[in-house]
C-alpha cells in the first residue's frame, strides 16, 4: 500500500483530544479533506450510509434478535521500554471499562444511555491457535506516532488478522495532541484497520469507547449544520441525537439548534426542541452513554460490514475451523514500470491475505488482491500471509521484476514522465532510446538509438529496444505523442474604405486569420513608444491621434512555445479643420471660424447657401446658420461648427413667453407660448446636419413634448409654424 495513501487515511481517522474531560478532534476536517482527495473513500462511504438507511426504513434488522454479539479484541503494546508499557492489569480494567459503558452499567450508568448488544473479550487464542492472553509487547521507537508513515510502519511490525480481531495499537504518544484514533467501516480488513491508543487514555476515561463507536461507523454528534429533514441521512446519521452544531464541552446540555421537529421520516423521537444529549460521541464533561440509534448503527455496521469478527475464533467459541493453506499467483504489468498484482487464488479456505513485497518482515499490504509497485528492476522475496478462520498460513516466492530507469523507458527521457510534447510546426525533435540496447525499432521506421523527425502533424512516438540480455522493451504504455501547434503568422487589417484616416474616427483593426493561441495588441505612439495593451481579442479598436501617429502589430503564442508578430500597420490620420461642433466668433451679423488651408460651405439650416464657400459669411435673412468644412486633399475628412440663429422683425415674429424646458434636454423637451390658433399648426425638427428627427402637426394646444431619448447627443433646429408666424429656436440635447 502507498504511503501516501496511507498518511490520508490516517489523517481522516486522526481524533485529537486536548484534554481528558473536554477531548477535541479533527476528524470532520481530516475527513472532508481526504473526501475531496480520494472520490472512492467517499463513494464507499455513501453505499455503507445508503446500506444502513435501507435496512432501517425496511425493518430488515431488529435490535436485540441475536443476543449479545461478542468480538474478540487484542492490545498491542508498542513501547521503547517507557511508561508507555503498561501492565497486564491496565488492559484487563481497560477492556472490562470499555464493556461496562457499552452495556451502560453502574458505574458508568446513565438514564439517558441504552446498552449496545456489542462485547469484547480479550482475546484468548491467536491468529495461530495457539492460546494468548490476548496482549502482545513490540519494542521499538514508533511508540512516538508523528505522521501517517509511522502509523503504516508501526501496524505492519505486528498486526492480527483485522478481519477476524478489534486491533487496538497503545502507544505513547500521538503528535497533535491526539488521545486516539480509529477506522472507519469503510476500512475493514485494511493494513491500517483498528485503533490507535495513547497509554495515558487506556483507563478511567472514555476515549477507548469514543474510538470504538467511530470503529463500529459513528460520526460525531456535531455535524455544525443543524439541516434534519431527513434523521437517517442527515447530521450524524442517527434519529435520537439531536440535531448539534456545537462541539464544546461546557456546559453541560445546551441547545444549538433549533430544528429537532423538523424530521419528515417519522423516525424522529422528538416533539419539541431538546437539549443536545450528554454523548459519547460529542465532546463533554457530563456522564456519558450511547442512544438507541446509535446502537443500533454499531450492531448494523458490524453484522453488515464487519461481521467476520462474529465467525473469528479469537475468544475460542469457534474451535475446529478449517486452517487455510497459502498460494498466490501474480502478474507484471506490460508496460515493464514495477507495477505486479497478485491475488490468493490458489488459497485454500482463505478470507484474505498479507503481504510482505521486500522480505522485511512488515506485511505492508492487506487483501485477497493487490497491487504492489517495485522500486526497480530485480529479484524480490514476497510473502504471503494467508488469514482463515481457523488459523493463519504463509507462503513465498521469488518474483522478478523489471522497470524501465525513467518513466518513458527506453525513450531517454527525464525523470519525469512525458505524456504530450507540445512543438511547433516545423521544429526539429531529436529522441534518443537507451544507447546501451542492442537495437532499436521507433514508430517512424527507423533503426538508429537516435532520429531526428521535423514536427508537421500530431503523432505518438514509440520504441522497441532490445537490450544486451535479449529482452525486449517497448514505450506501448507510454508513448511519447507529439501534438503540432501551426505557425501561422498573424495578418492584421484595417476598416479603411477611403485610402486614408481622419483625425477622431473609429479605428478597428482585425486579425484575418485567426488561430487557437493567445494575442495581444500593441500601440505605438511617438511619444510613449511601443505599449502593451492587454486586449487579447480578435479585433481592436482605436482612435488614432494626429499628432502622434500610431503604428500597430499584435503578437501570437500557444503552450507549445510558438511565439510570432503580425504585419505591422502604421497609421497617420489626417487632421480636420477644426472639431465639429465649436462655436462660430459672432461680430454683428457676420459669422466666421478662423482656419486655413480648408474649404468651405455655409449652410442656412440644413441648405447650402449658393456661393458662400470663404471662412466666414454675413447674414441677410432669418435662420440657423453653420459652417462645413473640409481638408480639400482629403474630403472625408470634414467638421461641422455649431450654429448661430437670427431672427429679423417682419419676417418672424417672437413671443417673450415662448419657452423650451429643460434646455439642454435628456430625454423629453416641453415647447409652449405659441399663438394659440385654430388652424392647424405644424413643427420639424432637424440637427445641424441636415437630418431630419421629427415633423408633426397640433391643433389647439397651447403645449407639447418631444421624446428625445432617440436622438444623439448635440444641437437641433426646431421650427414651429403657425400659417402667419414662424418660430425657429435652437435644442441642445445631452
Amino acid at each position: 500500500m502507498k504511503i501516501a495513501i496511507i498518511a490520508l487515511i490516517f489523517n481522516i481517522l486522526s481524533i485529537a483530544f486536548a484534554s481528558a474531560q473536554a477531548p477535541f478532534c479533527g476528524f470532520d476536517e481530516q475527513r472532508n479533506h481526504i473526501n475531496s482527495t480520494i472520490p472512492e473513500m467517499v463513494k464507499k462511504e455513501l453505499q455503507m450510509n445508503d446500506a444502513i438507511y435501507q435496512s432501517i426504513i425496511t425493518n430488515q434488522v431488529k435490535r436485540n434478535s441475536g443476543g449479545t454479539m461478542i468480538i474478540p479484541i487484542v492490545f498491542h503494546i508498542m513501547h521503547n521500554n517507557g511508561p508507555e508499557n503498561i501492565a497486564d492489569s491496565v488492559v484487563f480494567n481497560a477492556v472490562d471499562e470499555l464493556n461496562l459503558r457499552f452495556q451502560n452499567a453502574a458505574p458508568y450508568f446513565d438514564s439517558t444511555g441504552n446498552p449496545v448488544n456489542i462485547q469484547f473479550c480479550l482475546a484468548s487464542i491467536d491468529p495461530l491457535g495457539n492460546p494468548t492472553n490476548g496482549i502482545t509487547r513490540t519494542v521499538t521507537t514508533l511508540t512516538n506516532i508523528v505522521n501517517g508513515t509511522d502509523d503504516a510502519i508501526m501496524k505492519s511490525l505486528i498486526r492480527w488478522a483485522p478481519l477476524l480481531y478489534c486491533n487496538v495499537w497503545v502507544v505513547n504518544s500521538i503528535d497533535g495532541d491526539v488521545a486516539g484514533y480509529a477506522s472507519y467501516p469503510t476500512g475493514a480488513g485494511s493494513a491500517t484497520d483498528g485503533i490507535v491508543l495513547e497509554s495515558a487514555y487506556a483507563t478511567n476515561f472514555h476515549v477507548l469507547a469514543h474510538e470504538a463507536g467511530h470503529y463500529f461507523g459513528l460520526l460525531h454528534t456535531f455535524n455544525f449544520i443543524c439541516n434534519n429533514y431527513n434523521c437517517l441521512l442527515d447530521g450524524d446519521l442517527v434519529c435520537d441525537t439531536p440535531p448539534d452544531t456545537s462541539s464544546y464541552g461546557y456546559p453541560c446540555q445546551w441547545n444549538s439548534c433549533s430544528s429537532d421537529t423538523q424530521d419528515t421520516t417519522g423516525l424522529s423521537p422528538f416533539l419539541t426542541d431538546v437539549n443536545e444529549l450528554p454523548n459519547y460521541m460529542d465532546y463533554t464533561n457530563c456522564p456519558l452513554s450511547f442512544t438507541n440509534g446509535q446502537a443500533q448503527r454499531m450492531e448494523m455496521s458490524l453484522m453488515m460490514y464487519r461481521s467476520l469478527l462474529l465467525s473469528s475464533n479469537g475468544c475460542g467459541t469457534n474451535p475446529g475451523l478449517a486452517i487455510p493453506v497459502a498460494g498466490f499467483n501474480f502478474s507484471a504489468s506490460p508496460c515493464n514500470n514495477g507495477l505486479v498484482t497478485f491475488n490468493d487464488s490458489l488459497s485454500v479456505d482463505a478470507i484474505s491475505s498479507e503481504w510482505d513485497f521486500n522480505n522485511d518482515g512488515l506485511f505492508e499490504g492487506t487483501g485477497s488482491n493487490f497491487n504492489y509497485s517495485f522500486p526497480a528492476t530485480g529479484t524480490y522475496l514476497v510473502t504471503q500471509r494467508a488469514i482463515g478462520l481457523g488459523g493463519m498460513d504463509t507462503t513465498s516466492h521469488l518474483v522478478f521484476v523489471r522497470k524501465g530507469t525513467t518513466p518513458n523507458y527506453p525513450i531517454t527521457f527525464p525523470s519525469t514522465l512525458i505524456d504530450t510534447l507540445l512543438v511547433c510546426a516545423g521544429d526539429t525533435l531529436t529522441f534518443t532510446g537507451d544507447p546501451s540496447g542492442t537495437s532499436w525499432l521507433w514508430s517512424t521506421g527507423d533503426t538508429t538509438s537516435t532520429i531526428s523527425i521535423v514536427a508537421t502533424n500530431s503523432i505518438p512516438i514509440q520504441l522497441t529496444m532490445t537490450d544486451s540480455t535479449g529482452f525486449v522493451w517497448t514505450t506501448v504504455c507510454t508513448p511519447a505523442a507529439i501534438e503540432v501547434y501551426p505557425n501561422d503568422v498573424p495578418v492584421i487589417t484595417t476598416n479603411d474604405t477611403v485610402g486614408y484616416y481622419c483625425a477622431g474616427d473609429l479605428l478597428t483593426l482585425q486579425i484575418v486569420n485567426p488561430i487557437p493561441g493567445l494575442y495581444t495588441w500593441q500601440v505605438y505612439h511617438i511619444s510613449t513608444g511601443w505599449f502593451n495593451t492587454g486586449d487579447h481579442s480578435y479585433s481592436y479598436n482605436y482612435y488614432p491621434d494626429p499628432t502622434n501617429g500610431s503604428q500597430f502589430y499584435v503578437t501570437y503564442s500557444n503552450p507549445a512555445g510558438c511565439n510570432y508578430n503580425s504585419n505591422v500597420i502604421i497609421v497617420q490620420p489626417q487632421s480636420i479643420p477644426f472639431l465639429s461642433g465649436v462655436p462660430l466668433f459672432v461680430n454683428g451679423l457676420t459669422l466666421n471660424y478662423p482656419s486655413s488651408n480648408a474649404q468651405y460651405q455655409w449652410y442656412n439650416y440644413n441648405t447650402p447657401i449658393p456661393g458662400a464657400n470663404s471662412n466666414f459669411y454675413t447674414v441677410t435673412s432669418t435662420g440657423c446658420y453653420w459652417l462645413k468644412a473640409w481638408n480639400p486633399n482629403f474630403p472625408a475628412c470634414d467638421a461641422f461648427t455649431d450654429s448661430v440663429c437670427f431672427e429679423f422683425t417682419g419676417i418672424e415674429e417672437l413671443y417673450d413667453d415662448f419657452s423650451i424646458s429643460p434646455n439642454p434636454a435628456n430625454e423629453f423637451v416641453t415647447i409652449s407660448g405659441w399663438e394659440n390658433s385654430t388652424a392647424a399648426i405644424t413643427y420639424q425638427v432637424w440637427k445641424t446636419d441636415g437630418k431630419k428627427v421629427a415633423a408633426g402637426e397640433i391643433k389647439n394646444k397651447p403645449e407639447f413634448t418631444l421624446n428625445c431619448t432617440s436622438w444623439t447627443a448635440g444641437i437641433y433646429i426646431l421650427e414651429i409654424n403657425s400659417g402667419n408666424k414662424i418660430i425657429r429656436r435652437k435644442v441642445v440635447v445631452e
